[in-house]
Parts: C-alpha cells; sequence; structure tokens
C-alpha cells in the first residue's frame, strides 16, 4: 500500500492516508504527547442512502427508513452471546457508535492495550451476525429509542425544520427512521 504523509504547517501535525485494497480510506494521526489512544472505523453509508445500486446489479435497492441506524445497533452482537463492550472494557476501553445522515460510525477510546481494541473493533465491525430473534429483539429496543426522540423538543423541531425546508431530499427523514419503517427489517 502507497502510504501518503500530510503535515499541516499551521498545527505542524502529521497525517498518514492510504487505501485499503477493499476500498477503505486509512487515516492514522500519531500525537506522541497525548495519553489517550482513539480508532474510528467510518463507513460513508448514513440515513440519506435508502436507494442506491449494490455493485454488479443493475436495478435500484430500497431500504427502510432508519436501517443504517439500526445496523449500527445490530453490529454490537456476536455469535457467542458475548458483549463486544465486554470486550473493550475488559482492555481498558470505552466503545461507542453514532449514525448520521450520511455515515455510520464505531469507535473507541483507551490508555492501553490500543492493538487489541483495534483488532476487538476491525473485527466485529466486518463480521455482522443477524437470527430472526436478535432481529426481532432490536427492533423493540430501537422502537423505544425512536419514541424517546419523539418526546424530545429539540430533536422534533430540528427535524420539523427539514421537513419543512426540503421537499423531497432523504435528509427530512429522521436517523433512526420510524417505528413503522423499523418493524419491516428482516433478514
Amino acid at each position: 500500500m502507497n502510504i501518503i504523509e500530510r503535515t499541516d504547517k499551521a498545527t505542524n501535525e502529521t497525517l498518514f492516508y492510504t487505501k485499503h485494497p477493499s476500498g477503505l480510506d486509512i487515516y492514522i494521526q500519531k500525537k506522541s504527547e497525548y495519553k489517550k489512544c482513539h480508532a474510528i472505523f467510518a463507513t460513508k453509508y448514513g440515513s440519506i442512502d435508502s436507494s442506491f445500486v449494490v455493485p454488479g446489479e443493475d436495478v435500484t435497492t430500497t431500504v427502510p427508513d432508519g436501517i443504517a441506524h439500526y445496523l449500527e445497533h445490530k453490529m454490537f452482537e456476536e455469535p457467542d452471546d458475548s458483549n463486544v463492550f465486554d470486550k473493550f472494557a475488559q482492555h481498558g476501553a470505552s466503545a461507542n457508535a453514532f449514525t448520521s445522515f450520511d455515515k455510520t460510525a464505531y469507535y473507541f477510546t483507551c490508555t492501553s492495550d490500543f492493538y487489541q481494541n483495534l483488532a476487538t473493533l476491525l473485527g466485529f465491525v466486518q463480521r455482522p451476525y443477524f437470527t430472526d430473534e436478535n432481529v426481532q429483539k432490536e427492533q423493540g429496543i430501537i422502537g423505544q429509542e425512536i419514541r424517546m426522540y419523539d418526546d424530545s423538543p429539540n430533536w422534533r423541531l430540528f427535524f420539523n425544520t427539514l421537513n419543512a425546508l426540503y421537499n423531497k431530499h432523504t435528509i427530512k427523514k429522521d436517523i433512526a427512521g420510524t417505528v413503522e419503517s423499523i418493524a419491516q427489517i428482516f433478514i
């Protein structure tokens, strides 16, 4: 892999970049004066990406609203019923994820065992685990989360404003989807 090194003149910070053969962009920034290490694995797939053409196909695939957020939640489950958060905690890391309009990201922060935590991050994100039972269970959990956001005046104001501003763009749809759209997800 060809590694490109860039140094910002204003901050004197160096960023290393390469593209993995799979197409994944990889950025590394070393900050030796910091005690904590951070890693993030992000994909360019967010709530606005509800229709797309799968590579190698000619037809448009449309998925239920909120599926990117749903997948964010599901990725933390393991076939052996273990919890990915526990694996991070065993190595001193705090992990989480988020979904926005145009990306979904999984990340951790730690002060030790960086490479073990990185292996955990790369492993669970690239190895999804779905069963009919855990898909239905997560639909209930996300349904509760959606109802919680429905009770948030700030969240409702934000999406009502987007709905008023955009006639057709998918940005007007709630990142988490609706209880009804999440119910349409199956394996």
